[in-house]
């Protein structure tokens, strides 16, 4: 496989990443916009709807943050700097790659970080 390819690899399982986490931020909306289940009169059913709601906040978050950490990625892919340090400018180790297709930094300098 040539470097290109796997380049492509790479920005075509970002792409589908960046998908599913916006379908999944569009049914988070949707779910907090009560679409599916309004609230409901109960006061004790409501205090659970909207413990509810903190957990879909969460995981809408989540999801916005992996995204914007993709588009990042995608802009580095085309940029001809992804798998390249941020800090550093030392390749980031392909295990690392494989695992957080969107990291920024090597190994060494997220460590320094944490």
């Amino acid at each position: 496989m040539t470097q290109a390819s796997s380049l492509e690899e790479v920005r075509a399982a970002l792409l589908q990443r960046r998908k599913e986490l916006a379908t999944r931020t569009q049914r988070v909306g949707f779910d907090l916009a009560r679409g599916n289940e309004p609230l409901v009169q109960d006061f004790s059913d409501q205090a659970i709807q909207t413990q509810n709601d903190a957990t879909l906040e969460a995981i809408g978050t989540a999801a916005v943050t992996e995204i914007t950490a993709i588009d990042h990625a995608l802009l580095r892919l085309a940029q001809g700097d992804y798998g390249i340090c941020e800090n550093c400018d030392a390749p980031i180790d392909a295990e690392r790659l494989r695992i957080v297709p969107y990291a920024t930094t090597c190994g060494n300098c997220r460590t320094l970080r944490e």
